[in-house]
């Protein structure tokens, strides 16, 4: 049987050390809490943004902490909720220039360098330009310690295939040289080391069912070394099945 949508929410929870999941099933949104104000990573739609408000207060935070806003590519789902975001909060936005097409209601206070590290408080995390799903998509990498373990998280910035379809594509007017870069980005990405995998969107690490895991149990199945590499498979597969199929209705 297909879950509800509230059998599907997911109440906010700490992923490990500092790192905090805020978002919905279908827009993920973490914080990180840095000792000198939060960093946001992505931030759903506009609609998400109070039940990402309701979840910063629940986990004993305001959403006037949030003091940097990193957004891992300009689509929707991932940067819709900075204007509302920031009627309620002071905080600097960081989006890749390719990639403002896709914004609406803001101007980013700045752009990415590849390997630039960004710092605020105890935390420092590293971008890397990762495109393909679009071309200015990021990832995201740094460190929390859980239980006197320093780990190292990572996010693949966009992982998505759907959207480099010929079909999606072609009706956007955007060149199928994308797919090149989403298989570079990919080869790229397994170079990290990567305990701990943070999704892009909740099914990518499974958030659903992993943090009802951790709720229950106190099992932390989202430390899993072998997690990255094997999303990193899957993602690849998905697209070459993608072009695969596309040769065979030509």
């Amino acid at each position: 049987m297909a879950a509800t949508g509230e059998e599907k929410r997911i109440p906010p929870f700490r992923m490990a050390g500092n790192l905090y999941f805020v978002g919905t099933y279908g827009e993920s949104s973490h914080i990180i809490d840095t000792g000198d104000g939060l960093i946001m990573i992505d931030t759903g739609y506009e609609k998400t943004v109070p039940t990402i408000i309701d979840g910063i207060r629940s986990l004993g935070f305001s959403e006037k902490d949030i003091r940097l806003i990193l957004l891992s590519h300009g689509h929707l789902d991932h940067s819709g909720g900075v204007p509302r975001l920031l009627e309620v909060c002071n905080a600097e936005t960081r989006l890749a220039v390719e990639d403002l097409r896709y914004i609406e209601g803001f101007v980013p206070d700045g752009d990415y360098s590849d390997g630039e590290v960004i710092r605020l408080g105890n935390t420092a995390v590293t971008v890397l330009r990762t495109p393909g799903h679009t071309v200015g998509t990021v990832s995201f990498f740094f460190d929390v310690t859980e239980n006197g373990k320093v780990l190292r998280c990572g996010m693949f910035g966009g992982a998505g295939t759907k959207q480099l379809t010929r079909s999606y594509l072609d009706a956007r007017g955007l060149s199928l040289s994308q797919r090149d870069m989403f298989f570079a980005s990919i080869d790229r990405l397994r170079k990290e080391r990567v305990d701990l995998f943070v999704g892009n969107h909740s099914w990518h690490n499974h958030t659903l069912e992993n943090a009802a895991i951790l709720r229950e149990t106190g099992e932390n199945r989202f430390i899993d070394p072998g997690a990255w590499l094997a999303f990193l498979d899957k993602v690849e597969n998905d697209m070459k099945t993608i072009i695969e199929k596309e040769k065979k209705e030509l």
